[in-house]
């Protein structure tokens, strides 16, 4: 089971938001592919399962 435990480059408008994951003994960075803006509107469980997501898929 992926846990967020963190987040980072929101403030860029450069660079996409990412997200560090760890499963307890793995760890995943993801870009996510939604800006800031819309990114502040989701809730961290929101974007915890879209990162999973991401990673299921790759």
């Amino acid at each position: 089971m992926w846990k967020i435990t963190g987040l980072s480059n929101l403030g860029s408008r450069v660079l996409k938001p990412m997200v560090t994951l760890t499963s307890g003994t793995h760890f995943r960075i993801v870009k996510l592919d939604i800006d800031v803006s819309a990114l502040k509107a989701l809730t961290l469980s929101e974007i915890e399962a879209y990162a999973i997501k991401k990673i299921e898929h790759q």
